[in-house]
């Protein structure tokens, strides 16, 4: 019976291995590298939104999203490449916004969020966002544009 349990760990390892090379190679983190740089806090008026893609040999197209807190009304944003970074001017009137990296792999869409508050917003606002963002899209590519 000793002998018996001895090997039952080494068969739960065998499993568990076998079972981590049967996973698909697409994983959740972004095998492309995107970082996406926004400001957390910006007076109302215009900011610059940012995102470095360090592979970015098969990208097809990048943009960048930004949603008011609670709402469905998505706008997009062009990016330009400005010194190794796509860049992208907004302006925002004063609220909590969610902005998304939309970067485009072939059929692959890779979604890095982040919450910007824009302007004097109350504190009671701000301490919601703990909650972690929810994707309201589907990563098959259909998305507002």
């Amino acid at each position: 019976m000793k002998r018996f349990k001895a090997v039952i760990p080494v068969i739960l390892a065998t499993i568990w291995l076998g079972a981590c090379q049967l996973q698909p190679v697409e994983r959740t983190i972004d095998p492309i590298g995107i970082q996406l740089i926004v400001p957390e806090r910006v007076e109302v008026g215009s900011t610059t939104l940012a995102m470095k893609v360090s592979n970015d040999e098969r990208v097809t197209e990048s943009h960048i999203q930004v949603t008011p807190y609670d709402s469905e009304e998505t706008r997009t944003y062009e990016v330009t490449e400005k010194d190794g970074y796509l860049v992208t001017s907004v302006k925002l009137d004063q609220g909590i916004y969610q902005v998304n990296g939309m970067v485009h792999e072939g059929q692959k869409v890779y979604t890095p969020a982040t919450w910007m508050i824009v302007g004097d917003v109350p504190q009671d606002q701000i301490d919601q966002l703990q909650q972690p963002i929810v994707h309201s899209h589907d990563h098959g590519g259909g998305h507002h544009h």
